[in-house]
């Protein structure tokens, strides 16, 4: 066992953290059990005189800790989207705690649910059929955005494929995004 006295000097602090590791997991009642309370106390002295550490929020401590954690089986996701539905049901002010939890359990919930129930994207034929459902309007006027009354039944039924011009058309038209409508049907 050394002889301890309070800590003045980085390098006192230094030996006093390497010391401390080395008698860490001594049994209580030890001398060095004994030698670790003792510096314990002198280490957090030093540091509360020498060491600023930066305020933590609380709120984003929660935060974090909640992202560490995540969500990691069904029964923990059934856990999250009951609370989120009970901190739904509050008036929540912005940047209050729960406003907080219900901000980073959603975010859990989005990310386990993309990873445990991806939901499989429209194909094109879908996508153009939704589409033009959403601006109300009529698969004649998909004939006249692509130009050819006979191939919009072709292509709706499946018989005929987009070529480059009329998927160009239609991304323009009705904002489908390209890369829906390359894919292949």
């Amino acid at each position: 066992m050394m002889t301890w006295k309070v800590i003045k000097t980085k390098a006192e602090y230094n030996k006093a953290i390497k010391r401390t590791m080395d008698i860490f997991q001594m049994e209580p009642g030890t001398p060095e059990a004994d030698e670790l309370d003792l510096l314990l106390v002198l280490v957090k002295a030093y540091e509360d005189k020498h060491i600023v550490l930066p305020a933590i929020d609380p709120i984003d401590a929660i935060k974090l800790k909640m992202k560490e954690q995540g969500i990691r089986n069904d029964d923990q996701y059934e856990n999250a989207l009951a609370r989120v539905y009970s901190l739904m049901q509050k008036s929540n002010k912005p940047g209050s705690a729960a406003s907080d939890e219900l901000e980073v359990l959603t975010m859990l919930i989005k990310e386990y649910e993309n990873e445990h129930y991806p939901v499989p994207k429209a194909s094109p034929l879908e996508a153009i059929r939704f589409r033009l459902d959403q601006m109300n309007m009529s698969e004649a006027e998909l004939s006249e955005i692509l130009g050819y009354r006979s191939r919009k039944s072709e292509i709706l039924s499946g018989k005929r494929k987009l070529n480059l011009s009329m998927i160009r058309k239609i991304a323009d038209k009705l904002h489908i995004p390209a890369e829906v409508l390359i894919q292949a049907y």
